[in-house]
């Protein structure tokens, strides 16, 4: 049996679009475009359980995938490891923009460096030339280990938090959700 969820990808694979009119902490309920869809000005809400990380607000979408591997759940399926800074940084512009390529590199631009980053600012932390710089998935900070290398930049490596459990993203173009669980429904019709 085809899952309601799955019935609305499919429409987004076949040029679907729609709006975004209502987001909650466990829903969020959209509007497909008349001509996508038969059942035109029908509410189709998708509910999500255990969220652990989102960006959302009313507004146009034209994609709909829900996805088991992706950058933005890197922070959730990998071990993360603490990285500390144990010496001064001999060109902190050099080395910032080193791990911003990486960040991109390795997130696709779905997460920033500063997500990592202890909460001082990063120019201020780096000034300082030792302490806990960043908590991280592990095969980021492999990256960030290189970065280091060629920077001249000594850092200890230490185990970190273990992830618990294996959430999915739900991609709206560029809105998302991460959670452990996702279910659909058709709500009723937008009233005029």
């Amino acid at each position: 049996m085809v899952s309601e969820l799955a019935k609305l990808i499919s429409k987004f694979e076949g040029g679907a679009t729609a709006e975004i009119i209502k987001t909650q902490t466990t829903y969020l309920d959209f509007v497909c475009s008349p001509l996508d869809d038969p059942q035109s000005g029908a509410i189709h809400r998708i509910h999500f359980r255990g969220k652990r990380d989102f960006f959302l607000e009313k507004g146009m979408f034209t994609s709909l995938a829900l996805l088991d591997e992706h950058p933005l759940l890197l922070e959730y399926t990998e071990l993360h490891k603490d990285i500390y800074l144990s010496s001064a940084v001999p060109d902190k512009a050099k080395f910032v923009s080193d791990l911003e390529d990486a960040a991109t590199m390795k997130f696709g631009g779905w997460r920033r460096l500063e997500r990592y980053f202890n909460s001082m600012g990063l120019n201020e932390f780096l000034d300082k030339s030792y302490g806990l710089m960043m908590s991280a998935p592990a095969s980021f900070v492999e990256m960030v280990i290189d970065v280091a290398k060629i920077n001249g930049v000594e850092i200890n490596v230490l185990p970190g938090l273990k992830v618990q459990g294996k959430p999915q993203v739900l991609l709206l173009n560029n809105y998302y959700v991460v959670a452990d669980s996702f279910h659909a429904e058709t709500m009723g019709c937008v009233s005029g």
